[in-house]
């Protein structure tokens, strides 16, 4: 059977080939474009598993995050991902002024943070966590790559921050 990992790394491989040709306004447009490519192969495939956006993980009692995306397995949360999103400058006419950079790499809803999360999740919350953070004008990717993730280059000049953990 194959794995949500599996499933998951494919749903981004698609993503890479079909990118040249399809840019992205918002991080969610991403989380979606990547759900509804994993929703399919799970379908078609008949695997037993539930796809979930803004999935709810109890990290204490009085502390809730959510992960931009979870594949489920009955009460087995086998991944969560997170997503982030900054836009190429050079399409500063579509947004709004002032909206750039969209991520913000060191503050509380950052890269970075995203990266601790995904490394908390295993194996207390899931058995498999990512943070895909696609930075479609490589504005971020002079930066070095925090431990435990690496910078990918896209034939198209998209840069792409990968960090998986896995139990």
């Amino acid at each position: 059977m194959i794995t949500p990992s599996e499933i998951f790394e494919d749903a981004i491989e698609t993503l890479r080939k079909q990118y040249s040709g399809h840019r992205f306004k918002l991080e969610r447009n991403v989380v979606e474009a990547v759900r509804l490519q994993i929703v399919s192969v799970v379908e078609d495939s008949g695997l037993p598993y539930q796809v979930h956006k803004e999935f709810e993980i109890e990290v204490s009692p009085s502390e809730k995050r959510r992960a931009d995306l979870a594949i489920v397995n009955g009460s087995s949360v086998e991944l969560v991902a997170e997503f982030k999103y900054e836009p190429s400058h050079k399409r500063h006419q579509e947004f709004s002024e002032g909206k750039f950079p969209v991520v913000d790499w060191s503050g509380e809803t950052s890269v970075l943070e995203d990266i601790r999360r995904v490394n908390s999740y295993v194996p207390t919350y899931a058995k498999t966590a990512y943070l895909v953070f696609i930075d479609e004008g490589s504005h971020f990717s002079w930066r070095e790559a925090p431990s435990g993730s690496e910078w990918k280059q896209w034939e198209n000049g998209v840069s792409i921050l990968w960090c998986a953990i896995k139990e």
